[in-house]
């Protein structure tokens, strides 16, 4: 039977976390506005209901999630403030974010071309570039998971399915798992991924930012992951004749469908991206690149970035809209017995893109 979660509503988690709204539900948890009486704050909270003597690893995830993000400190990351259970129930409470998703604003909005968007992108990166240098790898970078604060602030959110770069998570081999319409080949195919697998990730989201859709689509998640595998990374320039040479040339790499021919971190892939956006993250970040050129951080256009010149127009500020966990999403059933993917495993937590 499914849990009301409305509920919940006015109910006090901790003895201090009075849930006030459901701002998004999936399928075995949700996250709430709510508020900190003992800080008289408001936060977000995240709830997972599962029963462990059942559903042990469902509440691994959820408890992975947390303690990734409470040992991550980063203004372009959320804050955990508390984790906790009650009976079956089982939470996080962390910062709440008012501003809409990038998702959300390409929707809304269309493709976002403005220098505001290399704010946008070099914010995403820097978080990027936190996580792995603490050795985690995101797995689940896609535009639903970024919340644009306001104009000044991109945050980048749910660790639903973070884990220790070079160790074994809590999925078997052969088991996938993430965003289809993000997901590098090889986490199509249930390998181990690294950093690179966010990088191939966070390409798509750059192209689906500057072309208002992202580059694979398909009348299923099955057809969608094939082209991540085995069609031609799109150009820029189809979507946008105007697109300079440099951000073409960033998204090939990007997207490239072999690990080792895309960009080896986020330094690098800011080096080369500081040639158009020279904003202070992607300045700061290309300064890790080794060897790398970046742009003068005194150059005309880099002090146009620092002084706040061409900023684009302001982010509207509307309800949170906080997409279910990874871990919470519908599970897509295999294809039918004879087919060549048979021999994979499909559990594509998250299932369509947000």
């Amino acid at each position: 039977m499914a849990f009301n979660f409305q509920a919940l509503i006015g109910r006090r988690l901790g003895g201090q976390f009075e849930i006030l709204a459901k701002i998004g539900q999936g399928g075995m948890g949700a996250v709430f506005k709510a508020r900190d009486t003992s800080l008289d704050r408001l936060v977000a909270v995240k709830v997972l209901v599962a029963n462990p003597l059942e559903d042990q690893t469902s509440v691994d995830r959820f408890m992975r999630e947390a303690k990734a993000l409470a040992k991550l400190s980063h203004p372009n990351l959320i804050h955990v403030y508390q984790v906790g259970s009650e009976e079956d129930l089982h939470y996080f409470a962390m910062e709440y974010l008012p501003g809409e998703t990038l998702s959300a604003r390409i929707r809304r909005l269309g493709p976002m071309r403005t220098d505001q968007t290399g704010r946008c992108l070099g914010q995403i990166l820097a978080a990027l570039h936190h996580i792995h240098m603490s050795g985690l790898v995101h797995r689940d970078v896609k535009s639903g998971n970024v919340m644009l604060v306001d104009e000044r602030r991109t945050v980048l959110m749910d660790f639903g399915l973070a884990k220790d770069i070079g160790q074994s998570g809590l999925t078997t081999a052969g088991v996938v798992l993430g965003t289809p319409d993000y997901m590098a080949p090889e986490q199509c195919e249930g390998a181990d991924v690294d950093c690179r697998a966010d990088i191939y990730s966070f390409g798509i989201v750059m192209y689906e930012t500057l072309a208002g859709r992202v580059p694979f689509t398909g009348k299923s998640a099955m057809a969608v992951l094939r082209q991540h595998l085995d069609a031609p990374v799109p150009d820029l320039a189809d979507a946008w004749p105007e697109a300079p040479r440099t951000l073409r040339s960033v998204l090939r790499r990007c997207m490239a469908k072999a690990p080792d021919k895309r960009y080896p971190n986020v330094a690098c892939l800011a080096a080369d991206l500081a040639e158009y956006w020279p904003t202070p993250e992607i300045i700061e970040l290309a300064g890790f690149a080794t060897g790398a050129t970046a742009i003068s951080p005194t150059s005309p256009r880099a002090v146009a970035f620092m002084k706040g010149a061409g900023s684009g127009p302001e982010v509207v500020a509307t309800e949170a809209e906080s997409p279910a966990s990874p871990a919470e999403g519908p599970d897509f059933e295999p294809p039918p017995a004879g087919q060549k993917e048979s021999a994979w495993k499909w559990v594509l937590a998250c299932g369509a893109a947000a």
